[in-house]
């Protein structure tokens, strides 16, 4: 069990209490609570692990139309592609016959190279697609280069999809940008958007039984080709989230996160209260607003770099936060689209996000009473706007945006930055759509659903970002930092971020949470909360989605689940429950383990209110491992950590862990015969060649190996209560 802590910043304290029943909200326990449940014996009720989900076997069939079948567990799911062409209609590649609506001229061939690799080529009088299946263990991939082979630039309206038009019992799930699943009550067919370009220019959709993803901005220049890349994944389950793991185990997604976010005070390093309160490792300022240097101006992007008095200040606070808090990274609120300046066709004329309409966009538009509380009248009226810029290796801002971040890291001490609206730079804003239309990206264009026929040609801007966002990414992380983002659902971090430094954050709206689930590592900041209960309520909100929890604000007035969410390395994300090598983080009941892991597990519970209370959850111990289960109530959760402690046992024993922390172990237990307690260093520290005092109903006196770990046998005869502690009085010779 776990003690309950009062309100406040207190620190645990192992007192007694009393427990909640299955399907009763926690209720306050005074002193004097009745003992705890002893714990049952192993002949009277065990605990196991679910049965993992068996490896998927699945079949593929490639169709002479030059789409292809995916066969999981007894059904069909058919995999197709569209393309429109000028002039016309659509071109497609379908699992079946060849489709014949399409141009006269377009033929499709299949062929199979070996056991796990098959061709398709198609073509037609515009361009032609040479696709390779690869049949991988967890997934297929598809590459298709297309190559243009007409006299002009080529714009076409492109689709990758399920087909379940005429298919009884399935059903669609779009949860998030990038992907598409479709399943049975069994299992199912996911699809992925894989290449950068197609990542970031995709919509996903549910339309006239098409599970989607599709570009209407995608084009070739004349003798061009382009390889779009995506992949798909047979599931063994209806669940859309282990379509979701598997991804994130394939493409490495899974990152370890040290702690929670926050933003704090500007000018001073937050307090030891507030640090210990909110559980932080990556703190932040925000926005530079009304700097020394110029008081009649607020900051958003990198031009921090022309204020050396903001600077000297910034430099302080980071470096006595560092001295304060060793290990702890430091950063500010970088908003790098966002550039204050009254002259954007001096600054950088080669970097504009422009409008169809050539005119240069501004985060706020030409709203003034918008930028009233940020920058003074006189500039206001001067034309000073948050103009928006983007970057790349050749132009002006790419190049002024990599000297900024390189004084960022060297000169002002920062070991992160918090990127706020990184991949989009914002250039969806002021009646814009993100993209710019000051050059051509060579693959971006505006294409006339009617016609098909392209009408401009465009660049978009997070794809030609990309090269310029991933060095400033290395910068950081050359120096022991991290940069955390902040995007909308509709710019996940793309692949070329997948395994760089990266944590990835969103603001909070459901949308937003749900479009982190194919990023680094999910962790949503908070929502605006006025009440403590409100924000446990809101950490609970992004648990649902797969998230960890971020400080965005927080009227916290104790500690909560946030105290024990962290470290975490991220091992799957689930509706509910977070679970990573050495944690696992949930609100689901259920019974929880690492399959054949031998580390005895705390349990962390956290009543309706968010305030840490006890339990009597059961752990079974046996040759297989260890596994608890967990019994929460609506609205409570439990964090279930690993801790140093085994026991070697031949028999089940059953054990209630009821306090790990730095002044000592008791662990509740009952089993029969031999059994031995081994304690390595951890949480509790063990040091080798000093006593211990051991009570296994009587007390004993343990000195520590040199391989600091504590060892010694038990012979357990039913119920029985094991307690370690220092012994401070003698140290082993």
């Amino acid at each position: 069990m776990t003690p309950r802590r009062k309100t406040g910043l207190r620190s645990v304290a192992p007192v007694a209490d009393v427990f909640v029943c299955l399907g009763l909200l926690a209720c306050s326990i005074a002193a004097g609570a009745e003992p705890p449940v002893p714990v049952v014996a192993p002949s009277e009720r065990t605990v196991a692990l679910p049965a993992p989900v068996a490896p998927l076997a699945y079949e593929v069939d490639v169709n002479e139309g030059g789409g292809f079948t995916v066969r999981v567990k007894g059904r069909a799911y058919r995999i197709e592609s569209s393309y429109s062409y000028p002039h016309g209609g659509e071109n497609r590649l379908v699992a079946g016959k060849p489709e014949t609506g399409g141009e006269a001229s377009w033929r499709a061939a299949t062929e199979k190279l070996d056991e796990k690799t098959h061709r398709v080529q198609a073509q037609g009088q515009f361009y032609a697609v040479d696709r390779r299946l690869e049949l991988q263990p967890t997934r297929i991939m598809v590459r298709d280069t297309i190559r243009n082979t007409s006299d002009d630039v080529v714009g076409i309206i492109l689709s990758n999809h399920i087909n379940t038009r005429g298919a009884e019992g399935v059903t669609p799930t779009m949860l998030n940008k990038l992907t598409a699943f479709v399943h049975d009550e069994r299992g199912g067919v996911g699809i992925l958007a894989l290449d950068d370009l197609y990542q970031i220019q995709e919509r996903s959709s549910f339309s006239d039984g098409l599970a989607s993803l599709r570009t209407q901005n995608f084009g070739l220049d004349k003798g061009a080709s382009y390889t779009v890349e995506w992949a798909v994944y047979p599931t063994a389950t209806a669940d859309y989230y282990d379509f979701i793991n598997q991804v994130r185990k394939d493409e490495g997604l899974n990152r370890r996160v040290e702690g929670a976010f926050a933003f704090v005070p500007r000018r001073d390093p937050p307090s030891p209260e507030t640090m210990d309160l909110l559980n932080l490792k990556y703190t932040s300022l925000g926005c530079l607003g009304k700097p020394p240097d110029d008081p009649a101006v607020s900051l958003e992007g990198f031009e921090f770099a022309e204020y050396p008095q903001e600077c000297r200040l910034i430099k302080q606070t980071f470096a006595e936060t560092k001295k304060r808090y060793p290990g702890v990274r430091v950063m500010f609120h970088v908003a790098h689209g966002l550039y204050a300046c009254n002259n954007p066709e001096e600054r950088f004329p080669d970097s504009r996000v422009l409008r169809a309409d050539g005119k240069q966009i501004m985060y706020g538009g030409n709203d003034v009473k918008y930028y009233e509380p940020y920058f003074s009248k006189e500039r206001v009226d001067a034309g000073w706007r948050w103009y928006i810029f983007y970057p790349t290796l050749e132009n002006r801002f790419g190049k002024a945006m990599i000297r900024a971040m390189e004084y960022m890291v060297d000169e002002l001490g920062a070991t992160g930055m918090w990127a706020d609206g990184f991949l989009s730079g914002y250039a969806y804003v002021d009646g814009a759509d993100g993209y710019s239309y000051d050059r051509w990206d060579g693959h971006s264009v505006d294409i006339d659903p009617q016609t098909k026929l392209v009408t401009r040609k465009k660049t978009c801007v997070a794809w030609a970002s990309l090269p310029v966002l991933k060095k400033v990414v290395q910068i950081i992380a050359a120096k022991g930092g991290v940069t955390i983002t902040n995007e909308g659902p509709d710019y996940p971090m793309s692949r070329a971020f997948w395994k760089e430094d990266v944590i990835a954050s969103c603001e909070g709206s459901p949308d937003s949470v749900v479009g982190l689930q194919l990023s680094r590592a999910p962790c949503s900041l908070s929502s605006a909360a006025t009440t403590a209960e409100a924000s446990y309520l809101d950490i609970l909100a992004k648990l649902d989605r797969g998230s960890l929890y971020y400080w965005y604000s927080h009227s916290m007035d104790h500690k909560t689940l946030v105290e024990h969410m962290y470290p975490i390395e991220i091992e799957s994300i689930h509706a509910g429950t977070i679970r990573g090598r050495d944690r696992i983080v949930t609100k689901n009941s259920g019974t929880y383990g690492w399959p054949g892991d031998r580390a005895l597990h705390v349990v962390y519970r956290y009543d309706a209110r968010g305030n840490l209370a006890g339990n009597d959850f059961l752990s079974t111990v046996d040759p297989k491992g260890v596994c608890t289960e967990v019994r929460l109530a609506q609205n409570e959760s439990a964090a279930v950590v690993k801790i140093p402690v085994t026991i070697e046992s031949p028999q089940a024993v059953n054990v209630n862990v009821r306090r790990y922390d730095a002044g000592g172990i008791e662990i509740a237990m009952n089993g029969g015969g031999e059994a031995k307690l081994r304690v390595a260093a951890g949480t509790f520290a063990v040091t080798p060649g000093a006593a211990y005092r051991v009570t296994a109903g009587t007390p004993q006196r343990v000195t520590a190996g040199n391989d600091a770990t504590l060892e010694f046998a038990l012979s357990l005869a039913g119920a029985t209560t094991v307690t370690v502690e220092a012994d401070r009085g003698t140290t082993a010779k």
